[in-house]
């Protein structure tokens, strides 16, 4: 059997102890790595763990791989290879690949769609994520939803979301911070058909809220230490899908009920402990797929925090 890279938590007993067993077993593994100050931890060859007063995760050598468009190369081959590695080492670059893989033969506008995330990721080749300590306690797992509506060049839909792990501040009636950690996020492709604007949010919700759920099951973890079980909160900026879920709203499109009967149900059962309707200028998983996105994941990938703006939300 062979697997990846692992990080884990051990003493120095224990971890002498499992190469023992290892030797006695006849296993060949890699060599230990010990995560400190001035050594990091090559988790994958797009991976990288430092620790400091934080811990932060860069993009190296996938990143290097990055170059700009050449008129030498054939135009799928060109973009083929300069895509993939860009959308898996940084969100910004997930919202243009879409662009240049919706269109059987890319042409010289997808090109300039796609082209100009690639000088940033060069320049910046250490910039990360930073992961801050959050207190388990009082955490919660909070879903930013979004989907836009045949918005690519084949005129399919484009979900997106992103799930934190964080810890709330309300800092008014309307308004609360979060300080936390982005744990996952996605940008893809709807295969099903849209028919609506709707349609394409109530997917990229479902996308989010099953991901979540099972972030959610890893966590109840946290009742060997005698922790609460740790909320879902989803947040969307339609109002016509906070409506469906929250105030009992109806479609005559017999694929969407089935989703939204779906998630009103997760809802009622407080599996989904809350729906909150914020303001789209808030909305984190809004940069994914927009040439001209707001800026409330920079800002959040930058300091760990966003303040978020509520627009309707029910006290439970």
């Amino acid at each position: 059997m062979q697997t990846n890279d692992t990080l884990g938590l051990s003493t120095q007993r224990c971890s002498a102890q499992e190469d023992d067993e290892l030797k006695k077993a006849a296993f060949t593994a890699k060599p230990k790595q010990i995560l400190s100050a001035g050594e990091p931890l090559a988790l994958r060859r797009d991976c990288h763990v430092a620790a400091r007063p934080t811990l932060s995760s860069g993009k190296r050598t996938k990143a290097k791989g990055l170059s700009p468009f050449t008129s030498t190369l054939p135009i799928r081959s060109s973009s083929t290879s300069s895509n993939a590695p860009a959308a898996r080492t940084s969100p910004q670059s997930a919202s243009r690949r879409p662009a240049s893989t919706s269109l059987p033969q890319p042409n010289t506008r997808i090109r300039a769609l796609t082209q100009p995330s690639y000088p940033v990721q060069m320049d910046n080749l250490d910039r990360g994520l930073v992961f801050v300590p959050v207190d388990l306690s009082t955490a919660k797992i909070f879903v930013f939803v979004d989907g836009s509506f045949a918005n690519n060049q084949d005129l399919t839909s484009q979900l997106r979301f992103v799930i934190i792990l964080a810890n709330e501040v309300m800092t008014s009636g309307c308004k609360f911070t979060l300080t936390g950690n982005v744990i996952h996020f996605s940008s893809t492709k709807s295969k099903r058909i849209t028919r609506s604007v709707l349609a394409s949010e109530a997917y990229g919700m479902v996308a989010g809220v099953d991901t979540a759920y099972a972030l959610a099951s890893t966590l109840m973890i946290t009742e060997r230490l005698h922790l609460p079980p740790t909320p879902t909160i989803v947040c969307t900026d339609s109002y016509s899908l906070y409506e469906y879920l929250v105030e009992l709203g109806t479609t005559k499109d017999k694929c969407l009920m089935i989703d939204i009967m779906a998630l009103r149900q997760s809802y009622e059962r407080r599996e989904l402990h809350e729906v909150r309707w914020i303001h789209g200028d808030d909305n984190l998983a809004d940069g994914f797929t927009k040439t001209a996105p707001n800026r409330a994941l920079e800002r959040f990938v930058d300091d760990n925090r966003a303040l978020v703006r509520m627009e309707g939300w029910v006290s439970r």
